[in-house]
């Protein structure tokens, strides 16, 4: 059904299994993304602290920005996740559906 330079021919349920793997391991790779983000911003916070006692206001402002920068992308990691979410539920439904037109064509 589904060739790219020459390989063999994938069936519906294993492309369909491919997929749905596929999509999962992207899923991996944004929570490690994400948690790399988190870890770097708690970095980040316990370096305002100490700079903030220090009374370094240049270095806390740099710090800050980083800060919400990393805050936004993490916000855009977590929308791709939901995005990826969405799309392999896509492909569940799509795949019952087509188990059950399958089912209806045996039938009649």
């Amino acid at each position: 059904m589904f060739t790219f330079g020459g390989g063999k021919k994938l069936t519906l349920k294993q492309q369909t299994k491919k997929w749905q793997r596929d999509l999962r391991k992207e899923s991996r790779q944004l929570d490690r993304q994400i948690r790399k983000i988190q870890a770097h911003e708690k970095k980040l916070q316990r370096e305002i602290k100490k700079y903030a006692k220090k009374g370094e206001r240049s270095a806390l402002t740099i710090l800050a920005k980083d800060v919400v920068k990393g805050r936004r992308s993490r916000d855009r990691l977590y929308t791709a996740k939901a995005q990826l979410n969405s799309v392999s539920m896509q492909l569940q439904t799509q795949m019952a559906m087509n188990k059950v037109a399958g089912a209806l064509q045996l039938v009649y």
